[in-house]
């Protein structure tokens, strides 16, 4: 049972060769002092195809470099500790100017999880031109 939930998540739309910054907002129902979070990224042109799988600090900052040049993901960290109630969190998606056909259609799952293993969020954008 998550212990937190996402509520809403804007923009709808990217623009290729340009950083976009989604905006989260929801609440946590537990205070949180660390975690983690797990971000995968398949393309789903044709068939599932993995991009990225890291896993990183949840209260941490960080951009992470998509292989085969293709673009960055950053995480905007949340300010821990949190007390249980509003969250807004932000996550940063570049993809170049000249992405692959391959990568322009994906899946991208990020998932929040407390030292137990709690999932305490989960948010998937579903990009495609």
């Amino acid at each position: 049972n998550p212990k937190g939930k996402v509520t809403s998540l804007t923009p709808a739309t990217i623009t290729i060769g340009e950083k976009t910054t989604f905006h989260g907002a929801g609440a946590f129902t537990e205070d949180i002092s660390e975690g983690g979070y797990h971000t995968t990224i398949k393309s789903t042109a044709v068939v599932p195809i993995p991009i990225l799988d890291h896993k990183g600090d949840l209260c941490k900052a960080e951009t992470v470099k998509l292989p085969f040049g293709i673009g960055q993901l950053g995480w905007s960290g949340l300010n821990c500790p949190m007390k249980a109630g509003p969250l807004a969190l932000d996550i940063d998606l570049t993809l170049s100017s000249s992405l692959p056909s391959w990568a322009g259609k994906t899946t991208t799952r990020v998932e929040a999880t407390n030292p137990a293993g709690d999932q305490l969020l989960c948010i998937e954008l579903k990009l495609a031109p």
